[in-house]
């Protein structure tokens, strides 16, 4: 899924406009749940919406022309992850993409699995 950083309100300063406010405050919201993540001058680092730091593996990301985060969320045995998401930005354009169950089974993606996922997003190049 591609989006705006406007649409995000941990990735911009941009006020709601007076007209489609509540619109736009909803699709922040969603948008935030699924980037967990904001950027600082130290990096990337998660938010309060990522969940408890020992439920999940958080490491930032930095391309040729982007930068983000992709984040693993993991069994309590820290083996298998159960879900994956990643945003990648560039400019003012947000990529999103993860890896988890439309069903009522988790997912079970072993470390490997997540490594060979990191390497994949890191190898995004933006044109």
């Amino acid at each position: 899924m591609c989006e705006s950083a406007g649409s995000f309100s941990a990735l911009t300063s941009q006020q709601l406009p007076a007209d489609g406010a509540m619109e736009l405050q909803l699709l922040r919201e969603a948008n935030d749940r699924k980037c967990p993540a904001t950027l600082t001058d130290h990096g990337w680092g998660p938010t309060l919406l990522a969940g408890h730091p020992q439920t999940y593996t958080f490491e930032s990301l930095k391309g040729a022309k982007s930068s983000g985060f992709i984040i693993g969320y993991h069994d309590e045995s820290r083996r298998l992850f159960s879900r994956i998401t990643f945003c990648l930005m560039h400019n003012e354009q947000v990529l999103i993409g993860s890896a988890e169950s439309g069903s009522s089974a988790p997912l079970a993606i072993s470390v490997e699995g997540f490594e060979e996922i990191k390497t994949a997003v890191r190898s995004i190049a933006f044109e």
